[in-house]
């Protein structure tokens, strides 16, 4: 599992101008124990994945939401968000879309060799057509066109 020694998300401008941070180490809303990957919407508003859940932030960084999953997850190890809000989680087991506050829309994937199948999903992207890339642990990126 990783560790976040410095747990804490910083935001900067295009040119490189430093804007806020916030966060610290812990398992508190706010705080990061593991972190996994990051997302920002259309709307400015931050995705954080940590290990066995999602933060969200409002832009600048106040706290909005988190929600953990049920069931089975050993660990999230990617985040991506569409223009709709979606959010996309990649974690040990496959890919869920969610919307932007916690709410299931779908699932897709299950271990295996196969396509469409996932050895360990290692990270997840969107396209701008909505296409939903995923990259395992077989060294291959699989694109999926998602409900």
């Amino acid at each position: 599992m990783r560790t976040a020694r410095n747990a804490r998300i910083e935001t900067f401008t295009n040119d490189g101008t430093f804007l806020a941070k916030w966060g610290s180490l812990g398992i508190g809303d706010g705080q990061f124990a593991a972190l996994a990957g990051v997302a920002v919407d259309g709307n400015g508003n931050v995705y954080v994945a940590d290990s066995e859940r999602i933060q969200q932030f409002a832009p600048g960084g106040v706290f909005v939401l988190s929600w953990k999953f049920n069931g089975p997850v050993l660990s999230i190890t990617g985040i991506a968000v569409d223009v709709g809000g979606n959010v996309y989680v990649a974690e040990s087991y496959g890919v869920g879309k969610f919307l932007g506050f916690g709410l299931p829309r779908a699932a897709f994937g299950q271990f295996g060799l196969q396509g469409d199948q996932f050895d360990l999903p290692t990270g997840v992207a969107v396209g701008p057509s909505g296409d939903v890339y995923v990259t395992d642990s077989f060294d291959r990126v699989q694109k999926f066109s998602c409900p």
